[in-house]
């Protein structure tokens, strides 16, 4: 009985022995099931993480259209940015007005590398809003005509008793709006641009500047005329500018081709407006034939030169004469070099028969063509030129020195106060305070001379004061 007792519970020691190490068996496979479950979580991770760097990138990339910093150019455009990119003369030069920007570029270059100011509207497309703002103070020590720009064709001849006058006007002021757009074709640039010197030159009246777009060299709109080089602009205060120098904006076509190693050619097909005299012949101009301008330009990295032409008919009505047309040519040679680190010499030499409107003191003075002695209509030899000096005495401060001249042979069938010749002299100070904040004075002088040889001078002092919503960057 006792040895029976005794081997039960051996049995049922064993037996329990057994279930506990089968538990403990369990739980180790339970915990090994554990362990693995999260191995695997943490390769996931790993995996997770190292992917990662692709996937911002691709995030990056996804959500470029929300920066402000426009993409990096098609790589097509790298050779064209290579060969056309304008020289460095033009982009070291500061200048107050926004000329330099507006003008028209192979390829649509940007003038400056910086993006600053450019809006992504989309992948493709970014847009740009600019301008300045700028108040001028000026005061005339003679009668000087045009009260906000020196203009010297307008200096009053005769019996004018001398005075003081002092005028501040905003007319300067410009908004523009730049918008690029890429295409398989190249760069889509459309350009809008106003000024507020529409009216008589006091009071600011709206003035559309510049309304034009440009695709694979391709130009249509209403922009500075192929005939213009606007790069050799000097720096003045002056709305105006030099007398000598060529400007005209207008509607046309343009195309225009680069030849490679810094040169290129274009040419125009331009609206026509021909500036005859009205009063004695009491004749009207009319319009049969669209202006062409051709131009050759060189860009290299210390400057620039360009020869341009213009080729007019030039037609008039007169009730008395009748209708008589002749033909109108002009040549332009101009350039700008950089001297020194920062400084430049700019000059420009117009010349032709017919030009008037193109020369920025003629337009208006009925300087194109005029009727002869014997009833026909003939075109009037015109010359104009001016040169400039622009020196920077420090980052901040510059100065430019102008000097401009411009003839006209007259006929003797002209009015006696028609404009025979005129001067222009320029000189200023300009302090850069900061990027965006420019101040400055400028002394001007200018003579004017009538057919009659009778003449007058004026000086005139100018304080001008700017802000620039978006400053170049280089």
């Amino acid at each position: 009985m006792r040895l029976s007792i005794f081997i039960l519970f051996m049995v049922f020691g064993f037996a329990r022995g057994s279930s506990a190490q089968e538990a403990e068996v369990a739980q180790l496979n339970a915990r090994v099931r554990s362990l693995e479950e999260r191995l695997a979580q943490v390769q996931a991770k790993l995996e997770a993480m190292e992917a990662r760097p692709n996937e911002v990138q691709g995030n990056a990339v996804r959500a470029a259209p929300s920066q402000t910093t426009p993409p990096v150019p098609p790589q097509r455009n790298a050779a064209s940015l290579t060969n056309a990119t304008p020289d460095q003369e033009i982009r070291n030069r500061d200048v107050l007005s926004n000329n330099l920007v507006a003008a028209p570029r192979i390829d649509n270059i940007p003038l400056y590398s910086s993006s600053q100011g450019f809006i992504l509207l989309d992948d493709q497309t970014r847009l740009q809003l600019g301008g300045y703002a700028k108040v001028d103070v000026i005061h005339d020590f003679q009668p000087a005509g045009f009260p906000t720009a020196f203009i010297p064709s307008t200096i009053p001849i005769g019996a004018i008793a001398p005075y003081n006058n002092t005028n501040l006007h905003i007319n300067e002021s410009r908004l523009s709006l730049d918008l690029r757009r890429d295409t398989n074709l190249g760069e889509l640039r459309f350009y809008y641009e106003n000024d507020f010197f529409g009216g008589d030159g006091v009071e600011p009246v709206y003035h559309l500047y510049h309304l034009y777009g440009q695709l694979h060299n391709f130009l249509l709109g209403y922009t500075y005329s192929t005939f213009l080089d606007v790069d050799t602009d000097p720096d003045t205060l002056d709305f105006q500018g030099p007398n000598g120098n060529t400007y005209a904006t207008q509607a046309q076509v343009r195309y225009t081709q680069p030849l490679g190693g810094g040169n290129s050619m274009a040419v125009s097909v331009e609206q026509p407006l021909t500036d005859i005299q009205t009063r004695s012949s009491n004749a009207s101009a009319t319009y049969s034939v669209p202006d062409f301008a051709l131009k050759y330009r060189f860009d290299a990295e210390q400057g620039h030169l360009q020869v341009s032409s213009i080729f007019r008919d030039l037609r008039g009505y007169s009730p008395i004469l009748g209708e008589s047309h002749v033909f109108g040519w002009g040549l332009t040679f101009a350039g700008a070099h950089s001297v020194a680190s920062r400084d430049s010499v700019l000059f420009q030499m117009n010349y032709g028969q017919g030009i008037g409107r193109y020369l920025i003191d003629l337009d208006g003075q009925a300087a194109d063509a005029a009727f002869n002695a014997q009833g026909n209509l003939q075109a009037l030899p015109a010359f104009g030129g001016y040169i400039a000096y622009q020196h920077s005495w420090s980052p901040r401060w510059r100065s430019t020195a102008t000097y401009g001249y411009v003839h006209v042979q007259n006929l003797s069938t002209q009015l006696p106060e028609a404009f025979h010749s005129s001067q222009y002299a320029a000189a200023n100070l300009i302090w850069k305070i900061r990027d965006a904040i420019s101040v400055g004075g400028e002394f001007l002088y200018g003579t004017h001379v009538q057919n009659n040889r009778a003449d007058a001078e004026a000086t005139r002092l100018q304080f001008s004061i700017q802000y620039d919503l978006f400053p170049p960057r280089r």
